[in-house]
């Protein structure tokens, strides 16, 4: 299994302190446990630019065709997916495994790539994503 290396002295984006002076999502955990944790995990956390709110959410993907038809709050972009994808270097014919699958934007997206992918999702609403996916698959 590979390792995505984005982190430590080798990693080839720019690292920034990740810590903040106040904490903006409306004091969910105190400030001083959110600090500790930070330092505790300094030497592996990172600002990386490339990734923001409408990447690392649905939000990028209401324009898309293909994953853009169904709303699914908790997802991520495919632009995300891709991303990854790409750092991790899978190549056609490998395997990915999604164990909480959602609306099915990593099988889609390892789909168009050429890859082999498995999901696996409980939530009954999520299937419709799977159902169309193996539609597809009989074309």
């Amino acid at each position: 299994m590979r390792q995505l290396a984005l982190f430590g002295p080798d990693s080839k984006y720019d690292v920034a302190s990740p810590a903040r002076s106040s904490f903006s999502h409306e004091n969910v955990c105190q400030e001083d446990a959110r600090l500790a944790l930070e330092q505790k995990y300094e030497d592996i956390l990172f600002v990386d630019n490339r990734f923001n709110r409408k990447i690392v959410s649905y939000q990028a993907n209401k324009g898309e065709i293909v994953h853009g038809w169904i709303k699914y709050r908790e997802g991520f972009s495919a632009n995300l997916v891709e991303i990854l994808m790409n750092e991790f270097q899978i190549q056609s014919g490998e395997t990915v495994l999604d164990p909480f699958s959602g609306s099915s934007t990593v099988l889609l997206v390892a789909k168009t790539k050429g890859l082999n992918a498995v999901g696996i999702e409980l939530l009954p609403v999520c299937h419709l994503g799977r159902t169309t996916l193996e539609l597809g698959q009989r074309k």
